[in-house]
């Protein structure tokens, strides 16, 4: 059995954040002594309590003083980043972490951080579905990728570093238990 933490990362808006996001990374290397497989971490822009808008530049820091725990986000919300941009960050992640990065994938479930982006609500899912798309196709090609959607288009755009996982790092998602986020899960293999 594997054992994951998931952190909303709170923070009271009174406390000096510099020292929260210390104790957030403390918590990180403590779940690894507590010998946790697994430590996640959601992504927030506009509620003033989870202060952490790149989750992934905390798990980069998390994995210098890390050494076994996965480090993933829950979630990466997708429709408020290019996916081009979300695939090589998450490669570079992958090696800075040594193939520890999961890439949580989900479409934003704070009303506000929707509202601060201008994003209708039911584009949030269809959205992120393309992105991952997008993102699988990048991280799995070795060659130029193009793609003509709805909400995103690229043309002939390629990784200049593939991710240390092969065929690629892993992902996740948040479900429900939906048959549609099932399907999603199992369509790209999340864990």
């Amino acid at each position: 059995m594997k054992f994951a933490f998931f952190m909303m990362p709170l923070h009271l808006p009174s406390e000096n954040p510099s020292l929260a996001f210390q104790r957030d990374i403390d918590l990180i290397n403590y779940a690894e002594e507590l010998d946790f497989d697994e430590f996640y971490i959601g992504e927030h822009h506009s509620a003033g309590w989870e202060t952490i808008p790149s989750p992934e530049m905390a798990l980069a820091k998390a994995s210098a003083t890390t050494h076994r725990i996965k480090l993933g986000t829950a979630v990466s919300s997708l429709p408020f980043h290019h996916p081009f941009h979300v695939a090589e960050r998450f490669a570079f992640l992958d090696h800075l972490t040594r193939g520890r990065a999961v890439l949580g994938a989900g479409p934003s479930g704070l009303p506000t951080d929707t509202q601060l982006f201008n994003i209708p609500p039911q584009d949030l899912n269809p959205m992120m579905r393309e992105s991952t798309e997008i993102i699988v196709k990048l991280l799995e090609t070795p060659g130029p990728v193009s793609h003509e959607g709805r909400y995103w288009q690229i043309k002939d755009m390629a990784l200049q570093l593939r991710s240390y996982q092969q065929p690629r790092l892993k992902m996740a998602t948040a479900s429900v238990g939906s048959e549609r986020s099932l399907d999603f899960a199992a369509q790209y293999e999340m864990i």
